[in-house]
C-alpha cells in the first residue's frame, strides 16, 4: 500500500476506533504531520489528506469497512475488533493488520513487510 492512502486509512482506522474528532496524525517513518478532512462517523466515512492525498469513502456495518480509494478507483477491506485489525488491499493485493494503544496506531503492511507508527 502506497504510503499516502495507508496515512489515511490508519487515520480512518484510529477515529473509528477512539470515536473522537482528530484532524492529523504524526507518520513517525515520512517524519511528517499529516491534516485531513472529512468525516468518520457510523455508517459514512468519506476523509482524504489535506492537499494532494487520496480520499476513502465508504458505508460500513458494525465492524466491517469496505472502502473505495477514489483517487485510483479500488477497494480496501477492514475488519475492526476492539483495538486490533486486519484488512486487504485489492491495489497491492497484500493483507495488513495491526492495532491501536492510544495514542499510537501500529500498522503492518505485507506489501513491504515494514511496521508503520503513526500518533495522534
Amino acid at each position: 500500500m502506497d504510503a499516502d492512502t495507508r496515512a489515511v486509512l490508519a487515520h480512518v482506522i484510529a477515529k473509528y476506533i477512539m470515536q473522537k474528532q482528530t484532524s492529523a496524525l504524526f507518520d513517525q517513518g515520512r517524519n511528517t504531520d499529516i491534516r485531513f478532512v472529512g468525516s468518520v462517523e457510523p455508517g459514512a466515512i468519506d476523509v482524504r489528506s489535506v492537499g494532494k492525498g487520496p480520499q476513502l469513502t465508504s458505508r460500513s456495518t458494525g465492524n466491517e469497512l469496505l472502502l473505495f480509494q477514489a483517487t485510483d478507483d479500488y477497494h480496501i477491506d477492514v475488519t475492526i475488533e476492539e483495538e486490533e485489525f486486519e484488512g486487504f488491499d485489492e491495489k497491492s493485493e497484500c493483507h495488513f493488520e495491526g492495532r491501536f494503544e492510544e495514542p499510537v496506531l501500529w500498522f503492518f503492511d505485507y506489501e513491504d513487510a515494514k511496521h508503520h507508527r503513526y500518533v495522534f
